[in-house]
């Protein structure tokens, strides 16, 4: 029982930090007024060079993103 909780909340937390990413993704599409072809063909390469392995932000990377994120809701 405790192991099934610890993954929940593990889960919960990988949740909380995509819904972050994602909103801060968003933003800076929005910002940079990126066309969707041009979206397109990064998803493209992000794809071709993460293919076989997971891409990670490091502990600096999400703390910039938290940040920015806390910022703009200020």
């Amino acid at each position: 029982m405790q192991r099934l909780e610890a993954m929940e909340k593990y889960n919960e937390q990988y949740k909380r930090e995509n819904q972050l990413f994602e909103s801060y993704l968003l933003r800076k599409q929005k910002e940079n007024l990126w066309s969707d072809q041009e979206i397109a063909d990064k998803e493209k390469k992000m794809k071709a060079k993460y293919a076989d392995k997971k891409p990670t932000l490091s502990a600096d990377q999400k703390y910039e993103i938290a940040s920015g994120e806390l910022d703009t809701l200020k």
